[in-house]
């Protein structure tokens, strides 16, 4: 039995309709426990073959001591490689990646085009998961700016 997943509507709604590709972090409540998910949505389906044999889940942090980014990197065997850059020094990036390593639990969604969802659940080591939490110190700690962010992306 697949447990009940429950998200903010107007945050999905806007994540559905923003230009593809692109890429969110939120909350999602299962089981009664909030935790934290992280979600794409590719210009191209990612075939179902594909996502049947899942992914490998990376992160690194780029820059100085204060202004840092944050680098998601989901690569699908045998497709493509998707990379996603986040500014942590956002309170709510903070908090979403703070629950996820508390919890030693998160979700990945990818959105198709077709609007087909595939839904993966934590299944690494929960005491690192990919390496944050020995980089959540320096993501808490970050103090980039909304300009240093566009720097690092256009970088």
């Amino acid at each position: 039995m697949l447990p009940q997943l429950t998200l903010n509507r107007a945050f999905m709604v806007d994540f559905s309709a923003a230009e593809p590709p692109c890429f969110a972090l939120g909350m999602v409540a299962v089981d009664g426990k909030e935790t934290g998910f992280l979600a794409m949505r590719p210009k191209e389906a990612i075939p179902r073959h594909i996502t049947d044999q899942g992914f490998q889940f990376g992160h690194a942090l780029y820059g100085t001591s204060q202004a840092v980014l944050a680098q998601f990197v989901f690569r699908f065997y045998g497709h493509a490689l998707y990379q996603a850059l986040v500014n942590p020094a956002l309170p709510m990036v903070q908090i979403i990646l703070t629950t996820m390593i508390a919890s030693g639990d998160y979700f990945f969604f990818a959105l198709n085009p077709s609007g087909q969802v595939t839904a993966f659940r934590s299944e690494i080591d929960a005491h690192n998961i990919a390496g944050m939490r020995d980089n959540l110190p320096a993501m808490q700690a970050a103090t980039t700016s909304h300009h240093e962010y566009e720097q690092g992306v256009r970088a």
